[in-house]
């Protein structure tokens, strides 16, 4: 297999997100394999199975908003691709869906919710920036993140929304 095709391969996992997050997500944790291990650059490489152990254990680690629960195996990691290759996956991904999970979860609390609800849900997600996704963002998912925190403290929602719109389940 070329590593063409394994590139689109991570590309596409990476960026299954659709909507406001697609670009800034393929920005921030895009990456290109070569094979199982480690690539030309060293970045690890992780096959599915232990993306989704990353994943788990990330989720053990993260507290969702009350009422919230786990996806048994986030969409963008899949085992294998369209012609039944296994696909690969930097390490972090399965830690940094937890993180876009847990987001997803406070949002939707922020926004399903009013008054000191309300508040304490934002106050869950203004810690965003401190989980490990933040650090492997580039700019553009930082000002992405920033913006509709930003906004939603002064009471536009929209940026919430149409986030759990496009990217959440």
């Amino acid at each position: 297999m070329s590593r063409g095709s394994r590139r689109a391969r991570m590309r596409r996992a990476l960026g299954a997100r659709s909507g406001l997050a697609a670009g800034a997500l393929l920005l921030a944790v895009g990456s290109s394999a070569c094979a199982h291990g480690s690539d030309a650059a060293g970045i690890a490489i992780l096959t599915y199975d232990e993306a989704m152990a990353e994943y788990r254990t990330a989720t053990e680690q993260l507290k969702l908003a009350p009422g919230g629960t786990w996806v048994e195996s986030p969409t963008v990691l899949q085992a294998v691709d369209e012609n039944g290759q296994p696909n690969f996956y930097e390490a972090g991904v399965g830690a940094q869906q937890a993180d876009f999970q847990w987001f997803c979860s406070w949002a939707a609390a922020v926004v399903g919710s009013s008054g000191a609800a309300r508040e304490a849900a934002m106050q869950h997600l203004g810690t965003f920036h401190e989980l490990g996704v933040w650090e492997k963002m580039d700019d553009n998912g930082h000002q992405l993140f920033t913006t509709m925190l930003a906004d939603a403290d002064l009471g536009d929602f929209s940026g919430l929304t149409g986030y759990l719109s496009a990217n959440c389940r």
